[in-house]
């Protein structure tokens, strides 16, 4: 990865990994044009030299390589503000002379300048209610959904949060309820910043839309330690073995207007539901799409809900209808994320009806350290933490520990042995990027105990089956989709077109290096060609020694 890999007359050498290259221990190679080394090639994305440790600068330059779609715009940094509605810099209330002045005043036609602001973190107690939450303004939202293929036909068809790349910042942007159809600007926070960038083109990494959800081994555990009984989770799964379109949700839940360009992706999700039964035996199943949701969590600007509650307003899908109604939700709800391995992960909100927030639609909303190093980061200690990184399994294996333990201990996930997992494994998931070195040593004394053997829905074949067998809900769900009929034909489903998204004409593409390709075409033309013939000739020789040899020595009879 140091000396790197040899292509005509060049090196392409290891630049970086975005968070899921590093997952499968993927990465971006790059040939670097003469007297420059692969450091001065990162710092043109950014000012990452600063930062001196190894985990985090390879996070940095990762975020640069995540796959994004630019808008199109190119905004101007303003500078901070002291407070967070954008002030000095935007000027929220007129005065009455300035408005009388505006109504005598001939309007000029002038492009808009696209402006963005840094302002300050919601912070109490020591917490920050507001990390990586920013706002953009309702005209700039507009022009964003449009630029990146969404039709806009009113206010209510613009995503109401965004999730971006912006300079050296990512994060969240919901429209900021103070803005006007008329302005055009991004308030982004300081939780957001990492790392100093001069390059302000706005990338959209996603956008809320509908989004289906499915329950997992995870969920269903927890929900079952938490007093949920196991007829609940029976019923919803013979619900979807009965009723196969819960497998096949609306054509707005397939794609992002990112992912319709992605044909690789399309093609995953048109056959994701062709094995129902599959899905099944690992508990992964489908909630009604105007039941459940994945929703985007964003902070609540207006500041109007309490402490455990919040505010969800999503549009209604009926299975054949391209209606747009949308509908806000009142009652008790619970929220989770993914992966959830603690009960603490499992919340119960009551979410309400709030008038200051009926505009933001799909999304969900919330009422509001590392050691580092002196040395300069290098690309050699780069490759080394990258390596490293790659023969790293202590997430699988905690994970795989933890539903062991959860299934065999009479207290379940609500155990003290579940708990210690739990908390290893939220820091195995953040190591990559701490730099955390995580010890397993408990864990390998929690393997003699628990992993010896394995319940039958871990699908763990390499090990013994746990005997006696277990009697959790999640192997009872697992034995009944073993038991299912299900007709794969029946389960099959074609992708149907992504309606409200506009594709360009042209399709997206990388340059990495035309003329050595044509060169290399050539070149590899001509070795075929030159193989081909050097072959046939091979063959022939061959050929004809054969039959000379049968006919010298008259073996003809050997085989009659």
């Amino acid at each position: 990865m140091i000396k790197g890999i040899q292509r005509d007359n060049g090196y392409y050498r290891y630049f970086g990994s975005s968070n899921s290259q590093m997952k499968e221990q993927a990465g971006w190679f790059l040939l670097l044009p003469p007297n420059e080394n692969m450091d001065q090639a990162r710092e043109k994305i950014g000012k990452v030299s600063k930062i001196r440790s190894v985990s985090t600068y390879i996070a940095r330059v990762g975020l640069y390589l995540t796959t994004s779609r630019s808008a199109g715009i190119k905004l101007t940094y303003k500078g901070e503000a002291t407070k967070s509605n954008g002030e000095p810099h935007l000027k929220r209330k007129s005065s009455l002379f300035s408005s009388i002045k505006r109504l005598f005043r001939k309007p000029k036609k002038s492009e808009p300048e696209y402006m963005a602001i840094q302002i300050p973190d919601e912070k109490r107690n020591e917490y920050t209610f507001t990390d990586g939450c920013g706002k953009i303004s309702l005209g700039l939202a507009r022009k964003v959904a449009q630029n990146i293929g969404i039709q806009i036909k009113d206010d209510m068809d613009i995503p109401s949060a965004f999730q971006v790349r912006i300079a050296g910042y990512k994060g969240m942007l919901s429209i900021d309820p103070e803005s006007r159809s008329n302005e055009f600007y991004i308030l982004v926070r300081e939780s957001m910043k990492k790392f100093d960038s001069d390059d302000w083109t706005l990338h959209i990494v996603d956008h809320s839309r509908p989004m289906p959800l499915s329950l997992n081994n995870q969920v269903i555990r927890l929900l079952s330690d938490l007093g949920v009984p196991n007829g609940a989770f029976e019923s919803i799964q013979t619900r979807c073995i009965d009723r196969k379109e819960l497998w096949h949700p609306p054509p707005q839940c397939y794609l992002n207007a990112m992912d319709s360009l992605n044909q690789a992706l399309i093609n995953e999700r048109r056959l994701k539901y062709r094995n129902a039964k599959h899905f099944l035996r690992k508990n992964k199943i489908p909630l009604p799409i105007n039941e459940a949701r994945n929703l985007f969590g964003i902070a609540d600007e207006t500041q109007t809900l309490k402490p455990g509650e919040c505010f969800i307003q999503y549009r209604h899908l009926p299975s054949s209808s391209s209606s747009k109604k949308y509908s806000i939700y009142e009652g008790p709800v619970i929220v989770t994320k993914h992966p959830c391995l603690h009960p603490g992960d499992i919340r119960l909100l009551r979410a309400g009806y709030e008038l200051q927030l009926e505009n933001i639609v799909p999304s969900l909303l919330y009422p509001p350290a590392e050691k580092k190093s002196d040395k300069q980061v290098t690309n050699e200690r780069v490759v080394d933490y990258v390596l490293d990184t790659f023969t790293d399994s202590f997430v699988g294996i905690i994970a795989n520990v933890h539903k062991a333990i959860a299934d065999k201990h009479p207290r379940g996930t609500l155990s003290k042995e579940c708990a210690e997992c739990a908390e290893l494994f939220a820091r195995a998931i953040d190591a990559r990027k701490t730099g955390e070195s995580i010890s397993m040593v408990r864990i390998d004394e929690l393997k003699k105990q628990y992993y010896q053997s394995c319940p039958r829905w871990m699908m763990k074949f390499d090990k013994p089956e746990m005997d006696p067998p277990s009697n959790s809900i999640n192997e009872i769900l697992y034995r009944k989709a073993e038991d299912a009929l299900l007709h794969d034909e029946n389960f099959q489903d074609i992708l149907r077109p992504l309606q409200g998204v506009e594709l360009p004409a042209e399709p997206i593409t990388i340059d990495i290096d035309d003329t050595a390709l044509t060169v290399e075409n050539e070149i590899s033309s001509n070795q075929i060609r030159m193989a081909c013939c050097c072959y046939c000739i091979f063959i022939m020789l061959v050929i004809a020694a054969v039959i000379y040899c049968f006919k010298r020595f008259k073996i003809w009879g050997i085989f009659s």
